[in-house]
């Protein structure tokens, strides 16, 4: 049996990973207009800059899907929100942080990617890490495949 779901495109008797049962519940029986993200990491700064940050963490070799991606877009609409997604892996020597905001790629290191974490690195302060503007989703794949210092330095 082949689900009906767009972005679970697979034999539902397939060995597949699910992030959540409930995903593997809506892939197999609910509707099918539906798109489901599962978003890795929420911050919520009371005392900082009372902005949510919304951070999608992949590895260096994973793609992320497009129902995904046009979420952390259309958050990034909202004036409380910022939305970034992280290419790297544990323990994150150096990692690449894509900022929505401005659509540009930086380099981090595991001490600023604490900082950016922890909102003592602020956005507009991520100047020193710049690498690239990147304007189209699938050049983010292009340019990390081309420019990967991540797996050179660790």
């Amino acid at each position: 049996m082949k689900t009906k779901h767009p972005q679970f495109d697979f034999d539902i008797n397939e060995k597949k990973y699910y992030s959540s049962e409930l995903n593997q519940f809506i892939a197999e029986s609910c509707r099918t207009d539906m798109v489901v993200n599962d978003i890795d990491l929420i911050i919520r700064y009371y005392k900082d800059d009372d902005k949510i940050r919304i951070i999608e963490c992949k590895h260096l070799n994973e793609k992320f899907g497009i129902g995904q991606f046009l979420l952390l877009e259309d958050l990034q609409k909202r004036k409380d929100i910022n939305t970034f997604i992280l290419f790297g892996d544990y323990p994150f020597n150096f990692s690449y942080l894509y900022v929505f905001a401005n659509k540009s790629i930086y380099l981090m290191d595991k001490e600023k990617l604490k900082l950016f974490v922890d909102n003592k690195l602020k956005t507009n302060k991520l100047n020193s890490c710049f690498i690239a503007k990147i304007e189209k989703r699938n050049d983010i794949y292009n340019y990390l495949k081309s420019h990967n210092k991540c797996s050179d330095t660790q």
